[in-house]
């Protein structure tokens, strides 16, 4: 068996000589015999009789873990597992010792590592030298040993398993079905019976669907069996149907049984959680309705740590609406944290209460203010306590925080109002009431922008009395179509915002002056129904809105402040009226006095020259001298009496216009005339009178009262000829904008700045000392100021000492009277109609007068014309004559016995007469002008009549 040719001179060891002795024993097949053992990588070994190693190959060394050198000193039982040694006797050793043959089977040896090795062994005894081994082959089996022990483990673990399922199946409390891919039911167990009804025979072989489901759980149950047979795992709650019919809420668990990924069966579990079922409609029914307590409960639950931020852990949805933040924001301060929405004021106190009332193992109770992010700054309520642990540490605060501020609003304001109340009262001037309104204020709403505003009507202008404003600063402006201009012509309380007040601006109701806020209230001030400002706050702040309840603050507000300032103003009105009393009466004795010498200078003359041209021996240019000096000095009285009596209608409140239409130029001119022969009258001939007409304005025409108008000229000419010796007077005008100024231009003696406020004042004149070299009442520029303020306009003065003066008065020119160009017809032809062709002989007019020499001054003058007439001392006569006699035109006496001239007048027109009929009346007082035209008067004669106004009524009209 082994080659001769093998080459054994190097074996030494015990080993080497026993595989040499077996190679020898191989004999020719040696090499076939070593190549075998090679390719088999069997493991070969010899012991001797005492079981002592002599040889063991590679692979055996392979298998113990032991080396050769090793081995040589081991028996054969040392490395065989103790458990198997005793079986290695009896199959083994015993067969061996006794020659029967060729044993294999398989034990176990314990390697050098301590690791167990299976191995399958075949060995048999064999003579050497005449000496007894046994010589066996060794194969590693430890793997299939391994194997054969997991599928004996398994194949009991499964035995287990099926047991235990099996128990497990139908102990289960909850029910269970196996069904096949088809939905065939294979198996139940006691408690689906228990659960369904249905029992072991009824339900096997049944479709699991159609038999517990119904209507839509059916549709429900069957694609929940095809998602399960698809390799889904189901679980679901859902309702079944019991035997009975009964409605059963189930919790549903269904899944796929796979067996090399073939579908062998489908299981399922079913639990009954009708009790559960209703504990959650119980759990969801008492959590709906704490869920709506909590959301409609006014305030926030919390829960936050005891850290220098109060950190928030929990917060119920009434947040938002208390904050305007959501839970989740100031959870954990992801978006800010809750104690930063303290006001600064406030936080350091409600933290030392909280410590302190933590100290003292208490609940607290605080008020505050905090910031949101909706509704400005409110105030808020917080009850809340600490909770420990069980060492006494702080674990957690909780607490309840709920929206105070009408609470404190409603405390706040009843303070307020009584503060403000008294405060009306207290008050001694405006600065004080309106410092100490906005103060008071500030406790209860947002005042950090406010003013008080009082309007001037004829201005059309608003003036700022008090402001406190973050970014603006005025102080008087037009109201126009300011915010505050339209409260007040809309006359009622305005609570706006910034997307309304642009919408006001879109419409052209307002437009914005000053810095565009976001909030806007305003209320006005009213004193007997009358508008007189506003009271106003506003807010620059995003999202602030003002409020309602702000709005009837102010309301309540406004109504002392209106009266407070009413009572101020009658405090400095009497004040000023005692002032002005006092005043008055040394203004009054001086004018008295001054009238005194006013009245009785020219009646010295004209009663002392009357009594001259009595005597018959005068001669005629003496006469004539006498008699120019009583028609001057009665023309000087009449203008003093004229005065008095204009003064006395301001005072009367009759003081009416009577407009018309005149040409600005020819009027103009007219008192240019005038004044030429005046100033000759007054020997200022050295006086150049001077005129400016502006001829792009010759056709201007102005409807006024042309008389009154002639008196202010009067009143600022004839002043300027008095103070002007020498140089020049001018007259002239300019327009702008629908508004015609007037000028009256001097180089007289001017007049001092300290003295300029007060010459338009009553019985007030630049000098008024006793020694004053020139006379007058001064009355005449506060007369004129009075009737342009009547008339819409004003007057004002420039002037020097010694380099003259110039007083404007500017008057409305209204737009459709204006004309830049000459109109087509004459609007002088409008003023001077006249009846031509008319011969004196023909003409016949009738005087109505009861007082005969009245009479006969008037049949004087109408002699000069050489005009006839007829007299009538009543209404009556009038009747009479004109129904006899062919009159052309009446002057008709207004008082007058029997029938007054009005009643005469409106017969007339009753009867359908068109006679020019002129009143003439000595009641200056009276309103009989317009009493006249009324009646049916075509114009009007003031008494005394003057011959040259006569004989201009009579040019007009015949």
């Amino acid at each position: 068996m082994f080659s001769e040719s093998s080459d054994f001179s190097n074996y030494k060891s015990p080993m080497q000589q026993m595989y040499k002795r077996l190679i020898a024993v191989a004999g020719a097949q040696s090499d076939i015999f070593q190549e075998l053992i090679g390719e088999l990588n069997i493991g070969i070994y010899c012991f001797n009789k005492e079981g002592k190693f002599v040889y063991a190959n590679e692979k055996i060394q392979q298998i113990s873990g032991y080396s050769e050198q090793d081995l040589l000193q081991r028996h054969f039982f040392d490395i065989i597992h103790p458990e198997d040694q005793q079986i290695v006797k009896e199959r083994g050793m015993k067969r061996v010792n006794t020659g029967e043959g060729i044993i294999s089977y398989t034990l176990r040896l314990i390697a050098k590592d301590g690791s167990v090795r299976y191995t399958r062994i075949s060995a048999d005894r064999i003579i050497l030298d005449g000496e007894t081994y046994v010589l066996g082959f060794s194969f590693d089996a430890t793997k299939q040993a391994l194997i054969e022990q997991e599928l004996e483990t398994s194949k009991k673990k499964l035995t287990q398993e099926t047991t235990f399922l099996d128990e497990l199946i139908n102990a289960s409390p909850e029910a269970i079905v196996i069904t096949d891919a088809y939905h065939i039911i294979k198996r139940i167990n006691p408690a689906f019976t228990e659960l369904y009804g249905y029992s072991t025979q009824e339900a096997v072989g049944k479709n699991i669907n159609t038999l517990i489901a119904k209507n839509e759980e059916l549709t429900e149950a069957e694609n929940i069996s095809e998602q399960i047979v698809n390799g889904k795992r189901q679980s679901k709650d859902s309702i079944r149907y019991h035997k009975n019919g009964n409605k059963i809420h189930v919790s549903i668990l269904g899944a796929p049984v796979y067996i090399k990924k073939e579908l062998v069966a489908v299981y399922g579990i079913y639990r009954d959680i009708s009790s559960r079922y209703k504990y959650q409609e119980d759990i969801l029914k008492s959590q709906q309705e704490m869920a709506m307590l909590m959301k409609n409960m006014p305030g926030i639950i919390y829960k936050c740590s005891y850290d220098e931020s109060w950190t928030m852990r929990y917060l119920s949805s009434g947040c938002e609406y208390l904050t305007g933040y959501k839970p989740e924001e100031l959870i954990d301060n992801r978006v800010a944290a809750f104690v930063d929405l303290i006001l600064e004021a406030d936080r350091e106190p409600l933290k030392n209460l909280i410590d302190n009332t933590i100290n003292q193992n208490m609940p607290w109770e605080a008020i505050y203010r905090i910031h949101t992010r909706h509704r400005g700054i409110i105030w808020v309520r917080e009850v809340g306590h600490s909770v420990k642990n069980d060492s006494g540490e702080i674990e957690y605060l909780e607490g309840f925080i709920s929206d105070y501020t009408e609470q404190h609003k409603a405390y706040a304001y009843k303070n307020v109002l009584f503060e403000i109340s008294d405060l009306t009262i207290q008050a001694t001037s405006p600065a004080e009431l309106y410092h100490g309104i906005h103060r008071r204020l500030d406790k209860v709403m947002d005042t950090r922008n406010f003013f008080i505003a009082l309007y001037d009507g004829e201005k059309d202008s608003i003036r700022l009395v008090y402001l406190a404003d973050e970014k603006d600063s005025f102080g008087e402006y037009p109201a126009g179509k300011t915010l505050t201009g339209y409260l007040i012509k809309q006359g009622k309380s305005l609570l706006t915002d910034e997307e309304q007040i642009l919408k006001l601006q879109d419409i052209g109701e307002v437009d914005m002056v000053g810095s565009p806020c976001e909030s806007w209230l305003g209320v006005p001030l009213q004193i007997d129904h009358e508008i007189i400002g506003a009271i106003v706050v506003q807010s620059y702040e995003k999202g602030f809105r003002f409020t309602l309840e702000d709005q009837q603050l102010l309301e309540f507000v406004s109504e002392h402040v209106a009266i407070a300032i009413q009572r101020i103003n009658y405090e400095e009105d009497l004040k000023r009226a005692k002032e002005q009393a006092e005043e008055s009466d040394t203004l009054k004795s001086s004018f008295l006095a001054n009238m005194s010498h006013e009245i009785r200078s020219p009646m010295n003359a004209i009663l002392g020259f009357a009594e001259l041209l009595k005597e018959s021996d005068l001669e005629p240019e003496l006469a004539e001298e006498y008699l120019n000096i009583v028609i001057k000095r009665s023309k000087d009285l009449m203008v003093l009496i004229d005065e008095i009596i204009d003064l006395s209608k301001i005072d009367a409140g009759i003081f009416k216009l009577n407009n018309s239409d005149i040409l600005v130029n020819d009027l103009l001119k007219e008192l240019h005339a005038f004044y030429q022969l005046e100033k000759k009258k007054r020997e200022r001939e050295q006086l150049d009178i001077r005129l400016n007409l502006p001829q792009e304005y010759n056709n201007t025409v102005m409807h006024i009262d042309v008389p009154r108008l002639n008196q202010v000229f009067n009143n600022l000419v004839i002043n300027a000829m008095k103070f002007t010796k020498e140089g020049y007077i001018e007259i002239g005008y300019t327009i702008k904008k629908n508004v015609i100024s007037f000028y009256v231009h001097d180089t007289g003696i001017g007049i001092p700045k300290d003295k300029q406020s007060i010459i338009f004042e009553r019985f007030r004149q630049a000098d008024e000392s006793h020694t004053r070299e020139y006379q007058g009442t001064g009355l005449g520029l506060s007369i004129t100021k009075a009737i342009l303020e009547k008339m819409g306009g004003r007057i004002w003065v420039e002037s020097m000492p010694q380099k003259g003066s110039t007083f404007h008065f500017s008057l409305p020119l209204e737009e459709t009277l204006f004309f830049p160009n000459k109109p087509e017809n004459n609007i002088q032809e409008q003023f001077t109609t006249k009846s031509e062709g008319i011969p004196h002989s023909d003409i016949l007019i009738l005087v109505a007068e009861d007082d005969i020499t009245n009479y006969r001054f008037l049949e004087t003058l109408l002699k000069i014309k050489k005009l006839r007439c007829l007299h009538a001392t009543d209404g009556e006569r009038v009747l009479e004559i004109i129904k006899n006699k062919p009159v052309t035109l009446i002057l008709m006496d207004i008082r007058m016995p029997n029938m007054d001239g009005l009643e005469a007048t409106r017969e007339l027109r009753k009867q359908g007469y068109d006679i020019p009929i002129i009143a003439q009346t000595a009641n200056a007082m009276s309103d009989d002008r317009q009493l006249a035209l009324d009646a049916g008067c075509t114009d009007y004669l003031a008494k005394p009549i003057r011959k040259e106004q006569l004989f201009k009524l009579l040019e007009k009209y015949l």
